[in-house]
């Protein structure tokens, strides 16, 4: 696989709090790459400085052999795109006019032209959205929604998808649906890295997964690799019971005993 993303020695502080420490990985099309690890390990803020939104205190981002600090708005806005946790909308607009934002590096909404609109659509429907084209923004559901921006960041057909936990506020099955849709988009060449909680999910659909904790990677490799009991009880201070079979990763997890 062609790497595609390095990071070398990304630090970021936020206030007096250091929340990245000299975090360091490469990443290559055709990933999904899985970023796990307790609240408040970094995970959002490696994703935000990724997508270019933090300036890194020190170390260096580099994508399609460009530094990320170097690209314009808008060449950043072709090649990368960005789910953030939060999603309300609280101005009246519809869920597809939300989706064309996907488009706004090439001209959309303003100029839509008959790609865009294909795009647009396209996003819809992988997003399992295109039902709440007419709708209201205001007046989704939380999961409605997170479905339509997701739809938009699918819109911008972006070599790279940064997904801040896409799958919050969805119900079990539309949680699986995009979770298929996230292993598709890379297995055709995408790179998709996504900030997750569920680490069930995470072993099953992701290609890799890298454990931050305290803002540094504690862990990086293949699902079998990386969740061991070990890490799950110093990383997350739970038990866990993995069973690989049929090609994927049968993930339990139970509270530590603690009488043991």
């Amino acid at each position: 696989m062609s790497v595609q993303l390095i990071a070398c020695d990304v630090s970021v502080t936020l206030g007096k709090r250091k929340v990245l420490n000299a975090v360091s990985f490469e990443a290559s099309k055709g990933e999904f790459l899985g970023l796990i690890g307790p609240n408040g390990a970094g995970k959002s803020t490696l994703l935000k400085t990724l997508a270019g939104l933090l300036c890194p205190d020190s170390g260096a981002i580099r994508f399609s052999r460009h530094n990320i600090t170097d690209m314009s708005p808008q060449e950043r806005a072709r090649k990368i795109a960005y789910l953030p946790q939060a999603r309300s909308v609280y101005w009246s607009v519809t869920a597809r006019d939300i989706v064309a934002l996907g488009r706004f590096a090439y001209g959309a909404p303003l100029t839509e032209n008959p790609h865009d609109t294909a795009a647009i659509e396209r996003g819809l429907k992988d997003a399992g959205a295109d039902h709440l084209a007419k709708r209201p923004a205001a007046e989704l559901s939380g999961g409605e929604l997170a479905r339509v921006h997701l739809a938009r960041a699918l819109a911008g057909e972006t070599p790279l998808l940064l997904a801040d936990e896409p799958i919050a506020a969805l119900d079990p099955a539309h949680q699986m649906a995009v979770m298929t849709l996230l292993k598709t988009k890379s297995s055709e060449g995408g790179l998709v890295i996504a900030a997750l909680h569920d680490l069930s999910l995470a072993a099953r659909y992701c290609s890799r997964l890298i454990v931050l904790k305290e803002g540094s990677i504690a862990s990086d490799g293949a699902p079998g690799d990386v969740l061991r009991p070990s890490l799950l009880k110093s990383a997350f201070s739970v038990d866990g019971t993995i069973v690989e079979r049929a090609g994927h990763i049968d993930l339990t997890l139970q509270p530590i005993d603690h009488s043991v």
